[in-house]
């Protein structure tokens, strides 16, 4: 399932969520409230994990074990051992590095060979993990989580097919105003909004935890500047800005912007 057709499905869905049941799926998508107040809505579209099909079920955690159990050095040789360029794998630190080796193995259907060779490096590690959940739902972890602010307009569409043209796949975060089609009111403070961000987005560190954020924003620049303010740098980040009917990452968030 490509990101177009997880949103199709997930936004068929939307409909059927409310307090009484935060989470519905089908077979294949799982639409889950996150956190919900006056003023913003934030929703998981995820794809729904076959508890059938199990090389290796959370990205998330093997990714956070490879990171945390390699050295560079030793990275370099696990790298070598699956006949992998180190140098091919994109971002600049050691972390990346692990995080684009688990992406890479998963996208040629290769977990099976990392898997076979983290245990004999590391054996006293637990590899395996059991498939990554949300609201008692098994669904598939990703190492690319879409934070989509859609309050100015819907873009979800445009950012699940940028995104299928950069190969990326993701689970996303909708981030709505609380009353479908409704509008900011300059009349009154906005200082609501960017307390339940802050809050939507801590609950989500918690649950996607070493996954890359992607920021596409829409939404008036001055609440804009007020959830910057409340993500600040410590946590890092790919920003996106939309020009010419397409997205371009072009602000990398990090503590380097202080």
């Amino acid at each position: 399932m490509n990101n177009q057709q997880l949103i199709h499905e997930g936004l068929a869905l939307l409909d059927q969520v409310h307090d009484h049941q935060p989470i519905v799926a089908t077979a294949s998508t799982a639409v889950h409230r996150l956190h919900r107040s006056p003023q913003l809505l934030t929703t998981l579209i995820a794809q729904r994990h076959d508890t059938a099909d199990m090389p290796h079920a959370n990205l998330v955690k093997l990714f956070e074990k490879v990171d945390r159990h390699f050295n560079e050095g030793e990275l370099r040789d696990l790298c070598f051992h699956l006949h992998v360029d180190d140098e091919d794998l994109r971002g600049g630190s050691k972390r990346d590095k692990a995080r684009e080796l688990v992406l890479l193995m998963d996208r040629h259907g290769r977990l099976p060979d990392l898997l076979q060779q983290v245990a004999v490096a590391r054996p006293k590690v637990t590899w395996r993990d059991t498939p990554q959940q949300s609201g008692g739902v098994a669904i598939v972890s990703q190492l690319n989580v879409a934070v989509v602010v859609d309050i100015a307009r819907p873009t979800i569409r445009d950012v699940a097919r940028y995104l299928d043209e950069q190969e990326t796949a993701v689970n996303f975060l909708l981030l709505q105003h609380s009353q479908p089609d409704a509008f900011l009111d300059a009349t009154q403070k906005w200082n609501p909004f960017i307390k339940a961000f802050a809050q939507t987005m801590n609950t989500s560190k918690h649950s996607f935890s070493g996954a890359k954020l992607h920021f596409f924003l829409s939404a008036p620049g001055a609440l804009l500047f007020g959830l910057g303010c409340i993500w600040g740098t410590v946590d890092e980040a790919l920003v996106y800005h939309y020009e010419k009917g397409t997205y371009f990452p072009v602000i990398h968030v990090s503590r380097e912007l202080r």
